[in-house]
């Protein structure tokens, strides 16, 4: 590629490059960097999967010099050496990397020596890369949930990086209830996903009822033991009921516990278009992702009530909500859904209208039209 001296959007994420399971947020990113191409603009993504964060920028205590001396190898062989190798000898099997409008960084600890007009993140230590005021005009905060009450439960010290983050940054959500937590208008854009990738051409008549689907992962704040503790429960009073689970969750699981790995979209999307049910169990969540696949797949979803799904979901309309934290609410709230009167079929219909609205496309727009809400203010 042709080196720029010049970039109108870089995007900034946590994800790592050509990995296709790096999340919800960094699959938006790739969206929004593909179509930012296709129309005309100079894209950037700075991937930091492979950075040091926490100790390189001070967000924590102050480096020893080992680990000083560390960081600094590191910094040259990623920056100079690693990243240019990488993206020249991996197969570029994702369309982000094929687009040849699309410049990609790994792991520089620090901007491209580029002029940036707007630099975009949802991290908020993003907003804070060194020598970003040199060479940046805008900054952009994407907002998915409350990042305070992650770093409470980290690091309280890192609240005034936080603080900094916001002050500098233009806002913008993809989390309804932020905008009520900060009580500001600002811009809100949909967290929609690629909802073709997930349509099925048969109807709920073709379900299987007695199966439900829940994704499993390793994050805490994900749900998993709740999620497992509910299972146990469903599976004593409906012990041929085929319970099973995907994600990343590493730890022993019950044996009744069907689970898939790291699974293929492909794979996930034939499980989605099978499961009658399906449960989301996190303790902290935007708009999930995986609640949204599994709607439009028409799966009868039962969410915990998590912050985002309480926007999506209109209980007993689309889907039904839980309390979190409580495996014995999901178990009585699945236990009615059992009852035949419950017009499921219906229901199903319902939700697949309502995940109409999340599609990926419509985030694209309210992308641009947030940009514009700022720039056009000047």
């Amino acid at each position: 590629m042709k080196k720029v001296k010049e970039l109108d959007y870089l995007f900034i994420t946590w994800g790592k490059p050509f990995n296709h399971s790096s999340g919800a947020v960094n699959k938006q990113i790739d969206f929004l960097s593909n179509s930012l191409a296709a129309d005309g603009w100079n894209v950037g993504i700075l991937y930091m999967s492979y950075a040091s964060v926490s100790s390189f920028y001070g967000f924590s205590r102050k480096n020893s010099v080992k680990l000083f001396l560390k960081i600094e190898i590191a910094k040259v062989l990623y920056s100079k050496i690693f990243s240019k190798v990488y993206l020249k000898i991996r197969k570029r099997s994702s369309n982000t990397y094929l687009n040849p409008k699309i410049n990609i960084f790994i792991s520089n600890y620090k901007l491209p020596n580029v002029h940036i007009k707007r630099l975009v993140t949802s991290y908020w230590w993003g907003i804070l890369v060194p020598d970003q005021t040199k060479n940046v005009e805008n900054f952009y905060f994407l907002l998915y949930h409350d990042y305070s009450v992650d770093i409470k439960n980290s690091n309280v010290k890192n609240l005034k990086y936080l603080e900094t983050a916001y002050k500098i940054s233009n806002k913008i959500s993809a989390n309804p209830l932020l905008n009520k937590k900060f009580g500001i208008n600002i811009p809100l854009i949909t967290e929609g996903i690629s909802l073709d990738e997930y349509k099925c051409t048969t109807t709920f008549d073709n379900k299987n009822t007695n199966m439900i689907l829940v994704p499993l992962r390793s994050n805490a704040v994900k749900g998993a033991e709740y999620a497992i503790e509910a299972l146990r429960l469903i599976n004593k009073e409906y012990p041929n009921l085929s319970i099973v689970g995907f994600g990343d969750y590493s730890n022993p699981l019950p044996n009744f516990i069907e689970f898939h790995y790291n699974i293929s979209q492909r794979e996930l999307k034939q499980l989605y278009c099978k499961a009658g049910f399906f449960l989301l169990p996190s303790l902290e969540e935007g708009i999930s992702e995986p609640l949204i696949e599994a709607m439009i797949a028409g799966c009868i979803s039962i969410s915990t009530r998590c912050g985002g799904p309480e926007t999506v979901i209109t209980h007993g309309k689309d889907g039904f909500l839980v309390p979190s934290r409580d495996p014995r609410g999901i178990f009585t709230q699945f236990n009615k859904l059992m009852n035949k009167d419950i017009h499921l079929k219906k229901i199903s219909e319902s939700a697949i209208e309502t995940a109409m609205k999340y599609d990926i496309r419509k985030t694209y727009e309210d992308f641009i039209k947030a940009i514009d809400f700022y720039e056009n203010q000047k």
